[in-house]
């Protein structure tokens, strides 16, 4: 039996899923990058991690929190269903689309020093 979960690169589909409708809209794509960029300004290195290290956990805990509660707008989804989008939406890897998306705009010379 494969225990491999990976999915185009990514740590597993839902992973995968979740960054492609967040990359692929305009609106949300330009949401998120200003977002990511905000958040990098905001962060500061300390003893225990990198400046990227925080901003990746910021971010993170954003994309998680919002997701979940664009889920609460499916308030009359219930027993199985529900179930199965929170498993799922659990099962997103959201440090690894953060790390992403800051190392994109590491890539493109985005993330100066404050």
């Amino acid at each position: 039996m494969n225990d491999d979960k990976t999915y185009n690169g990514w740590s597993n589909y839902e992973t995968w899923l979740a960054n492609i409708w967040i990359d692929n809209e305009h609106e949300t794509q330009a949401y998120w990058h200003e977002m990511t960029m905000e958040i990098w300004k905001r962060s500061e290195a300390d003893s225990i991690c990198s400046r990227m290290q925080r901003a990746g956990i910021a971010l993170a805990d954003n994309l998680k929190e919002n997701f979940e509660e664009e889920l609460e707008e499916f308030r009359e989804v219930k027993g199985f269903w529900k179930d199965m989008l929170n498993a799922a939406l659990s099962s997103v890897n959201w440090h690894e689309i953060a790390k992403a998306w800051l190392e994109e705009c590491e890539l493109q010379g985005e993330l100066k020093d404050a």
